[in-house]
């Protein structure tokens, strides 16, 4: 059976999910306090540093954390979002790969983690 895979660069899928977050705390600023929106950005600082570690257990457990809490599109393009959707719509199978720029794997994300 085939699977069907998206593969991403750890690097630019971070940047995905900090592009994604930014638009969400700049729209929440009318409704939030500066000391709400500051624990925010902290919050996404701590999330980047854990997604992007060099101790390959905190990253791959920081992906699949946000996968897990419903994040899985913030990290990925428009065009694979929809692909994603469609494999669900049609109760295929499908995974997320990601890795380094110098090829080292962070983790591979099942159907079973990938949530949105």
């Amino acid at each position: 059976m085939k699977m069907n895979t998206i593969i991403l660069n750890a690097d630019d899928a971070a940047n995905n999910y900090l592009t994604n977050m930014m638009d969400l705390i700049n729209g929440d600023l009318k409704y939030n306090t500066v000391l709400d929106t500051a624990e925010s950005l902290a919050d996404l600082g701590r999330d980047l540093r854990e997604l992007l570690s060099a101790v390959p257990t905190v990253a791959f457990n920081a992906f699949r954390d946000q996968f897990r809490s419903g994040s899985t599109m913030c990290f990925v393009s428009e065009e694979d979002g929809r692909n994603l959707e469609t494999w669900n719509d049609r109760n295929e199978e499908f995974q997320i790969a990601i890795f380094r720029n110098d090829g080292q794997p962070v983790g591979l994300y099942g159907k079973d983690v990938l949530s949105w």
